[in-house]
C-alpha cells in the first residue's frame, strides 16, 4: 500500500459525508490505473529516452498537476462555503471561552 493512500481515504468522509462508498471506489480505482499504466509509460519513457531517471521526472509533473488541482479544487471549496456562511461580525475573533451577547 502506498505511503499516500491512507490520506486520502482519511479525509473523505471529512469532504464527502454522504458519497463517502463512492469517492473510496473512485480513489481506488485511479490508484488500481496508475499501478497499470505508470509502468507502461516507464518502459515507453526509457526506451525513447535512455535514461532510468525519466521516471522521477515523471512522477515530478504528475506531482505538480495533482497539487496544482487539489490547490484549485480548496480555493473553489473555501469560496462555496465561505457564500453559504451568513456574514456575521468578524472584525475580532473571540478566544475560547468568551461571553458572547
Amino acid at each position: 500500500m502506498g505511503i499516500g493512500k491512507a490520506a486520502v481515504y482519511k479525509y473523505i468522509p471529512d469532504y464527502y459525508p454522504e458519497e463517502i462508498g463512492v469517492v473510496g471506489g473512485i480513489v481506488g480505482v485511479i490508484g488500481g490505473l496508475g499501478g497499470f499504466v505508470c509502468p507502461i509509460i516507464f518502459g515507453y519513457l526509457l526506451k525513447t529516452i535512455g535514461l532510468w531517471t525519466t521516471t522521477w521526472m515523471f512522477f515530478f509533473v504528475i506531482a505538480i498537476i495533482c497539487l496544482i488541482w487539489m490547490h484549485a479544487v480548496i480555493l473553489r471549496m473555501e469560496r462555496v462555503s465561505s457564500a453559504q456562511t451568513p456574514t456575521a461580525d468578524r472584525s475580532a475573533p473571540q478566544p475560547a471561552g468568551a461571553i458572547t451577547r
